[in-house]
């Protein structure tokens, strides 16, 4: 594993067991293993975890909290054994130690996950996600307190045999919890939904706003004042099928203040992908209008309190082809930050930051491309709290798979810091979440890719002290190995994971024990070094016992590894 956050890191598992050394280059302080499984960091510039369930499979954490005593929470999933996933919520100490651990399984044996994440005034921990029994998925909302007690639980069901699912929650002064989602009807078709519910669990209203085409509007931003007043931004569908920016404004009473909808064009999408208020109740969106089959711009919309259009702002890159704002904060002095994406001459994307004044006068503009210049994409923004902004999003690795990057800008747009992390398997490492606690101290979670699985991630860091630094790359494997099968027995589907240490030609079967090959999911495939995943599906084996067979070919030798499986009925 790397991180370059004011260290580099190497993780590695020997036995299922996880070993851990660590090489700093400032003074290295080895942490002592938790009673859990998770990996320890190193405390120089701040420390990392990694979260891995007790069915060693995959396990994600969207987003995270920070009490006033430093504590992190984080909201997300975890695998279990048979396969389903659960809600998981976490909590560690501001030094890294894991308090508790809390799983919730609202749909009784189905698909649950949270999604969004706030802290009330009193340090309860409040979540929201969906609950999918079969087809059908409900939202949920529940409430821990800071001992990790589950104080209630509530699920919002609307159309019978529809999705309703949250994607954003908050509170206000006052302790109310407002919750984002949507909600399903066969004659509106998806519709944005707002609920508020009290401090002790019960719904006080809720809102469906119907863009009016009797086609899909989806909520994917909220912000909430500390009065209650609620915004929230997305899409709505015109009956056309193409699509508006839609945004609107609750007051605390559940009356809706306004609606706005943005077309960049008659005939074209557009999308609003993130919003923000400041301290006088203007509200702030992000996101993107299509200007053709091919190609966008970022778009930035300022409204008043009263709703009324203050200023808009489009982006086009000098390719003039997409570009896209995933994220927006607005500073102290009223400035504005943008994150997302750009298009650059390669045809790849490149980290896109913009910078506008509240006046929506524009201020600079700056472009990232990482090492490996592929893939460089912006989703997370937060202003640091000395006049600079933070920005973290996914960045191609040098070794394969996708990093978390983060990226410190001066208010005058000069780059200050880097920092990079990437997981052990070189697979798809993402952000989910970031705070910022002054200028000094940061935090975010995500998802690491591990030789077992995905694992919960969780970061702190000091955003004044992240340099851009060469650190040693990730050590490859060494020999050719398979992973145990997880879950076992197998009820439903499962990952086959195996490394290489060479690029090889892989085949990889499974085999009945008379030894006939009744399924081939490779076959002679060239595969790159490092770890590797493939998915067995549910349904693609009756039950019975099997073996999972493995055979890597390259120039040197012929290496083959079984092992046993049994398929449950």
């Amino acid at each position: 594993m790397r991180t370059d956050f004011g260290m580099t890191a190497r993780i590695t598992r020997t036995d299922g067991a996880r070993r851990t050394t660590f090489a700093a280059r400032t003074a290295a302080i080895l942490l002592a293993a938790l009673a859990s499984s998770v990996a320890v960091g190193v405390r120089a510039q701040g420390w990392f975890r990694l979260y891995d369930g007790a069915a060693h499979l995959d396990d994600v954490a969207h987003t995270l909290a920070r009490d006033t005593s430093g504590n992190l929470y984080v909201a997300g999933s975890t695998t279990t054994v048979s396969g389903t996933t659960d809600i998981l919520l976490l909590k560690y100490s501001a030094d890294g130690a894991l308090q508790w651990q809390a799983t919730a399984d609202p749909s009784a044996g189905g698909d649950d996950q949270a999604l969004a994440l706030v802290l009330d005034g009193a340090g309860n921990a409040i979540l929201a996600g969906s609950a999918r029994a079969g087809y059908d998925a409900d939202l949920v909302v529940l409430k821990y307190t800071p001992a990790g007690a589950l104080a209630w639980q509530r699920t919002f069901v609307g159309t019978t045999a529809s999705d309703d699912g949250a994607v954003a929650i908050a509170t206000d002064g006052a302790n109310r919890i407002v919750v984002l989602g949507s909600t399903f009807s066969s004659t509106t078709g998806a519709d944005f939904l707002l609920l508020q519910y009290s401090a002790d669990g019960t719904l006080t209203w809720q809102v469906t706003i119907d863009g009016g085409a009797a086609a899909a509007d989806y909520p994917t931003a909220l912000a909430v004042n500390s009065t209650g007043d609620a915004v929230a931004t997305g899409f709505s569908t015109r009956s056309d099928l193409t699509t508006d920016v839609l945004t609107i404004r609750c007051t605390a009473s559940g009356t809706v203040a306004w609606s706005r909808l943005y077309a960049g064009s008659a005939s074209d999408d557009d999308w609003g992908l993130d919003v923000v208020l400041d301290a006088t109740g203007n509200t702030y969106v992000t996101g993107f209008v299509e200007t053709g089959a091919a190609s966008a711009d970022c778009v930035t919309l300022k409204y008043a309190s009263d709703g009324s259009l203050a200023w808009d702002r489009v982006f086009d890159g000098s390719l003039q082809d997409h570009d896209s704002g995933h994220a927006i904060a607005v500073d102290t002095s009223g400035n504005v930050y943008v994150g997302g994406a750009t298009r650059d001459a390669a045809g790849a994307f490149d980290f896109l930051v913009l910078a506008y004044s509240n006046a929506g006068g524009f201020l600079w503009s700056r472009s990232w491309s990482g090492a490996a210049d592929g893939r460089d994409e912006a989703g997370l923004v937060a202003a640091d709290g000395s006049g600079g902004v933070l920005v973290v999003g996914e960045s191609d690795g040098s070794v394969g798979g996708l990093d978390i990057v983060t990226l410190r800008y001066s208010s005058a747009g000069a780059v200050l810091g880097q920092g990079r992390f990437a997981g052990s398997a070189h697979g798809v490492d993402s952000p989910g979440g970031l705070v910022v606690a002054g200028p000094s101290l940061g935090s975010l979670v995500g998802t690491s890719a591990e030789s077992t699985g995905d694992d919960a991630l969780v970061l702190t860091f000091d955003p004044t002290t992240i340099t851009d630094v060469e650190v040693e790359e990730v050590a490859l494997p060494n020999e050719v190995t398979l992973t145990p099968f997880r879950p076992h027995p197998l009820r439903a589907g499962g990952v086959i994971r195996f490394a290489v240490p060479r690029p090889a030609k892989v085949t990889l079967e499974i085999v009945n024990v008379a030894g006939r090959v009744v399924r081939r999911l490779m076959a002679n495939e060239p595969v790159g070094p490092g770890h590797h995943v493939h998915s067995l599906e549910r349904g693609q084996l009756p039950a019975g016992v099997y073996f999972i067979v493995l055979r890597v070919q390259d120039d040197i030798s012929t290496v083959t590894r079984r092992q046993k499986i049994v398929r449950l009925p």
